[in-house]
């Protein structure tokens, strides 16, 4: 049987890595497609991403809790850095995507309830597909 490979869309990681350059502070609305549910929201660099996620941790309520994943989320930022300072002279290729205000729908139309703001990371090769704005 012949192996399938999967192909990186060479626009999203494009777009990506000009977002993924902090000094441009470019955000982009997008609508993706996942395994038949549509996210829509703001792309955002990781960084940006990083910074979100912990200024939601700080609204939990159990203060080991909040303590365990400040720490965690504030190592993953560092070793993000890092890794992007590591590889400067390297083309850095974006393995995730990054967004801010994201909204969840199934492929019938349904919105898939939500009462806070959702700082959401999925996988670029696990998206489907891609438009640019918000259409849900």
């Amino acid at each position: 049987m012949k192996e399938i490979q999967q192909i990186d869309d060479g626009v999203l990681i494009k777009l990506l890595s000009l977002i993924n350059e902090d000094e441009l502070g470019i955000e982009i609305e997008v609508t993706l497609t996942v395994s038949g549910t549509h996210i829509s929201g703001i792309i955002i660099n990781p960084i940006t991403y990083f910074d979100g996620a912990l200024q939601s941790i700080q609204h939990i309520k159990d203060p080991t809790l909040q303590r365990i994943l400040t720490n965690q989320f504030e190592k993953l930022k560092e070793e993000y850095i890092k890794e992007k300072e590591d590889s400067e002279d390297e083309e850095f290729s974006p393995n995730f995507i990054h967004l801010k205000d994201a909204v969840f729908h199934t492929a019938a139309g349904q919105m898939l309830h939500q009462n806070c703001p959702i700082w959401w990371r999925g996988k670029i090769s696990s998206i489907d597909g891609f438009s640019l704005g918000c259409h849900i």
